[in-house]
């Protein structure tokens, strides 16, 4: 392999090999274009880059660890072997690459966040402190960091998680979201929405109009489209609606916040209505739900169904809370008293596993209520 081709055409032949399923040759391939340059750090940096972001860690690790051996002054990518390893359950490893993050550069925010995550995670409450202040002195505006702090305790409980921390988390995320979706975390939402729902239609399924909050790329709304011949689609996500135009199956899609487009929106346009709304995964996000749940009913007309998901908190806890996660669980007690005070009838509440974390399940509900 010549040394002096450009790493772009290089990287962009490794990933047709990938394309192929091929992964020993592109790794072998991409080897052999490094040892032609054997003390230039960028080479194995940026091919540990390569290989994280198409979801091969340890290949990634080897490269990196490569890169720190020739210059260990990179603050990200000891930055990126903590991500590394904090995904692969490893936290003594993560600690300490983002503890050499920090000593590299200073003023590295994301990777104080980041270790004040895995303190809190390990019972270290003064150090987990110690660390989240630091990143919020550094980024007191970063809404990703503010999410964090928040969701370890050391700020007050917000009532839903900052628009622009969800617009960052999705904008990467939209490309390989169906497939994170289905094969890492094995999420069985949208099938068990999809399976609930139809046990309650009382009318004809394809003279449906529906609402999809918080569509995503589409993958409910898919199972849905053969019932319904009006179905409209709304996420926070410009990303994300751009992967579920190409789905085909919207009748139109909106870039909107769920909130203000059920009780801005449609209470301005008072001739539409829905006969089916779902939100699958997505209020997770939100904390406290009385505008979610009165608006869906408003949207309604009589007969109609909300059919969504939450991640079950215990019953003695608050309403909601937010897990270390960075995502909402809700209070079971909670969902009914609210669902009773907005008019709604539960039709159905069933306790079941939504998905994986890490390898372990993740409990919640599927709820479908009905409008009188």
């Amino acid at each position: 392999m010549a040394s002096n081709k450009n790493l772009s055409q290089i990287l962009n032949q490794a990933t047709q090999i990938l394309r192929t399923g091929n992964k020993a040759q592109a790794v072998e391939y991409l080897s052999n274009f490094c040892s032609t340059q054997p003390h230039n750090a960028a080479l194995p940096r940026d091919i540990g880059i390569f290989f994280q972001q198409n979801n091969m860690p340890l290949k990634a690790e080897m490269f990196y660890r490569h890169s720190l051996s020739l210059d260990n002054s990179q603050a990200a990518i000891h930055f990126n072997l903590g991500v590394i390893y904090q995904n692969m359950g490893r936290t003594e490893q993560a600690i300490q690459a983002y503890l050499d993050a920090v000593e590299a550069q200073p003023d590295y925010a994301r990777a104080f966040a980041n270790l004040g995550y895995l303190y809190h995670e390990s019972g270290n409450s003064e150090k987990c402190r110690e660390c989240c202040q630091n990143a919020q002195r550094l980024e007191p505006d970063n809404p990703q960091i503010k999410h964090m702090i928040a969701a370890l305790g050391v700020d007050p409980l917000p009532e839903a998680a900052d628009q622009q921390y969800i617009k960052n988390l999705y904008k990467e995320y939209a490309g390989h979201y169906d497939k994170h979706l289905s094969v890492t975390l094995k999420s069985r939402v949208p099938e068990l929405i999809h399976n609930a729902t139809l046990k309650h239609l009382k009318q004809t399924p394809s003279n449906s109009a529906l609402l999809d909050l918080g569509c995503g790329t589409g993958v409910c709304g898919q199972l849905f489209s053969q019932y319904t011949h009006n179905m409209i689609g709304v996420d926070l996500s410009e990303e994300m609606i751009e992967e579920a135009r190409k789905k085909d199956i919207y009748q139109q899609l909106y870039a909107s916040d769920i909130d203000e487009y059920l009780n801005k929106t449609i209470a301005s346009h008072s001739d539409e209505k829905y006969d089916i709304i779902i939100s699958s995964d997505v209020l997770i996000y939100i904390g406290n739900l009385k505008n979610i749940i009165e608006g869906a009913f408003r949207a309604l007309n009589r007969g109609g169904l909300f059919s969504f998901s939450i991640e079950s908190s215990i019953d003695s806890c608050d309403d909601f809370t937010l897990d270390a996660t960075g995502r909402y669980k809700h209070n079971p007690q909670y969902i009914s008293r609210i669902s009773s005070e907005s008019s709604f009838s539960i039709l159905s509440s069933a306790e079941t596993e939504l998905r994986e974390q890490n390898r372990q399940p993740v409990t919640g509900r599927i709820y479908v209520l009905g409008k009188p």
